[in-house]
């Protein structure tokens, strides 16, 4: 499924995707694909800041994350927050359909 809009700022570093569109799971997730290519071979480490602008309940509502270990768009793992209830879940895609994952934390308050 692709964004509605994607916007790359090089001078950041950063994309911005607005997802406000489709359905879960039949649409799968907005996403972005970064054109660098990470060595699978090895151990490997990422550092992302997710801002969550607007969800469809407000600011506080939607699920951003960051896909890693991505073979192609229908199969790649994917950590994301579910900002409703302050919790990290991880999932995998795996020919489009996710496997779903226990929550990894939960946190009181915010």
């Amino acid at each position: 499924m692709a964004c509605v809009s994607v916007t790359i700022s090089e001078a950041t570093n950063s994309y911005e995707v607005n997802a406000n569109h489709g359905s879960w799971p039949a649409d799968g997730f907005c996403r972005v694909i970064p054109s660098q290519v990470v060595d699978a071979a090895n151990p490997y480490s990422l550092t992302v800041q997710l801002m969550n602008v607007i969800g469809h309940g407000g600011v506080n509502s939607g699920h951003p994350g960051v896909m890693y270990n991505f073979i192609d768009e229908n199969n790649f793992d994917v950590l994301y927050f579910r900002l409703i209830s302050w919790v990290f879940l991880k999932e995998e895609i795996n020919n489009k359909l996710p496997i779903y994952h226990f929550p990894l934390e939960a946190f009181q308050g915010q």
